[in-house]
């Protein structure tokens, strides 16, 4: 797959997983979205409304494909990696985890897909 040299692409979808949030373990759902800047390799990743948590971070392109970063939210902290797939970068999927920075114990992570937007 090659991936665009220039542009901005917005891609939007779902993420599910699970948590652990002090002592009880559940399953968790919610909404993603990255704008990635193929002309700088770079974009922002956010999660929304993951077991009522919000955290996003910025990321950075990798080998071929691939983009990774530090996510963060209230009292959270952990981490994204992702791809592109198909012709011309059209979907993105990937995986992420945050941990508590503080506070009662709480784990979160999961998996994340969709289709570019714009």
């Amino acid at each position: 797959m090659t991936l665009p040299t220039s542009g901005v692409g917005t891609y939007a979808g779902n993420v599910v997983g699970s948590t652990f949030n002090n002592g009880v373990n559940a399953q968790a759902a919610g909404t993603f979205q990255t704008t990635y800047n193929f002309a700088s390799n770079s974009g922002n990743f956010a999660v929304n409304n993951f077991d009522n948590r919000n955290f996003s971070g910025v990321v950075r392109g990798g080998s071929g494909s691939v983009y990774s970063g530090a996510l963060s939210g209230a009292n959270l902290a952990g981490s994204v990696n992702g791809q592109f797939f198909g012709n011309v970068a059209a979907n993105t999927a990937g995986r992420f985890q945050v941990n508590s920075t503080g506070g009662a114990p709480y784990s979160g992570f999961g998996v994340f897909g969709g289709p570019r937007i714009n």
